[in-house]
């Protein structure tokens, strides 16, 4: 049954072919028109096939059938979109704007397959091949996910800033040498789903909480930004090059390296491992903790190099509880970077001492610590109560900080008068840039 030029303003309007499994209805053009929109749904058993070269259709609702067929131009369904199998071949694409799409096996034959903005599918099986980009694809627009429920051999092309989620224990993800992922899209490994490495895999970002084996290969990350919780097997190296912002949760592994040319690697736990580190000039590691001071282990060395940048979060109210952030089974060598420390305790800072001296970073005993004479410290939270600085000691660098007296963002009138020949009491930032004795 053709349907041509199907057109139809009322969104609550309806086309149901109840049970008929055999009916198939063609959407097909005729005369001059090249679009047309139905902003109804379709419901029913009967399969569904878009025809016309030159002719491309919006259907607004929801689109629940049999089978799909986009053979040629565009099909762009508003709703959502359940079937059992669907087919986009050379000349068609398939556009799906709504939320929880789902589809049993989906077959893209050089075709191109778009979500749109927020969009989500699930597919339980995805046979996806193009020998070029310009002929097929698969497009993730922002804020979309497509969610594959078996194992995955890509042979297509993914582009967008949207997320390719491979789902499900014992479901690999793999690229053929047809595949590739861009740099903006995110690839996600979720529930138990895994994928290994044994060249150079590069992304936009790695998501989820499932497993990377690195087999001796480079996992490239690049413009996205993602949290990872998973586990990472094996050696290999984990490379930032672009402008994103990847999130790693957990142990980290002490066979993987982490290299930073540019962009955001951020390491979130207290006892993290890896093995050499290497911070580029124009590259941020950001080490984050809920409590206490982060820290990361290092098996090897622990490098920053000039105009790059340490970013340490941690989360404490006493000065006693400072400590090192790095610790390295190598050498450490911070050149002219900049290093910041910032509290995100939601209580305030207790000074308990007059003075700061601990170890930021702690080197291998008999190795030599290098800083640079061009390094910048930033940490607003103790700049209020200490006069600050770092120096390269023996195989460590440490933090000293000498008590203040004034204080740039203090009135003196507010400035805390201190007797030498009175006992002393800590003092506290209350929160508010004044600084009381503690338990006032």
């Amino acid at each position: 049954m053709q349907l041509k030029n199907l057109e139809g303003a009322s969104s609550s309007a309806q086309i149901n072919t109840g049970g008929n499994e055999g009916l198939t209805l063609i959407l097909v053009n005729a005369g001059d028109i090249t679009h047309s929109t139905y902003q109804g749904s379709i419901e029913g058993d009967a399969a569904i096939r878009k025809e016309g070269a030159e002719y491309a259709m919006s259907i607004g609702g929801n689109v629940r059938t049999s089978s799909l067929d986009v053979v040629e131009s565009t099909l762009s369904i508003g709703g959502k979109l359940t079937t059992a199998q669907a087919t986009v071949m050379e000349d068609g694409e398939l556009v799906l704007n709504g939320t929880g799409s789902s589809i049993d096996a989906l077959n893209i034959t050089s075709g191109r397959l778009t979500l749109g903005k927020n969009a989500t599918a699930f597919v339980d099986s995805l046979m996806a091949y193009s020998s070029s980009p310009q002929k097929g694809m698969i497009n993730l627009g922002s804020g979309s996910e497509l969610t594959i429920l078996s194992t995955t051999a890509l042979s297509m092309a993914v582009t967008g800033s949207g997320t390719f989620t491979v789902s499900g224990a014992g479901n690999t993800f793999s690229l053929t040498q047809d595949g590739s992922i861009s740099n903006d899209t995110t690839l996600a490994l979720r529930d138990g789903a895994s994928t290994t490495v044994d060249g150079v895999l590069s992304l936009g970002a790695l998501a989820g909480d499932g497993t990377v084996d690195l087999d001796g290969g480079m996992l490239e990350l690049h413009n996205a930004s993602a949290v990872f919780s998973g586990i990472f097997r094996n050696t290999g190296t984990i490379q930032m090059n672009g402008t994103g912002s990847q999130t790693l949760v957990g142990p980290g592994s002490a066979d993987v390296n982490l290299g930073i040319t540019q962009g955001t690697l951020v390491l979130r736990g207290n006892g993290v491992t890896y093995g050499h580190v290497v911070v580029g000039n124009v590259g941020t590691l950001s080490l984050v903790s809920d409590n206490g001071v982060p820290h990361l282990h290092t098996t090897k060395d622990f490098f920053m190099g000039d105009g790059s940048t340490l970013d340490i979060h941690m989360n404490v109210t006493s000065s006693s509880e400072l400590g090192a952030a790095v610790s390295s089974a190598g050498t450490v060598h911070v050149g002219d970077a900049s290093i910041n420390l910032y509290n995100d305790a939601s209580s305030s800072f207790n000074a308990e001492n007059r003075t700061l001296d601990f170890v930021l970073m702690e080197g291998n005993g008999g190795t030599t610590a290098t800083l640079g004479s061009g390094h910048k410290l930033t940490a607003g939270f103790l700049s209020l109560l200490y006069n600050l600085r770092l120096e390269a000691q023996g195989s460590n660098i440490v933090l000293l900080g000498d008590e203040r007296t004034d204080s740039p963002y203090l009135a003196a009138s507010t400035t805390p008068y201190i007797n030498e020949d009175l006992p002393y009491f800590p003092h506290v930032d209350a929160g508010d840039g004044l600084l009381r004795p503690a338990g006032h």
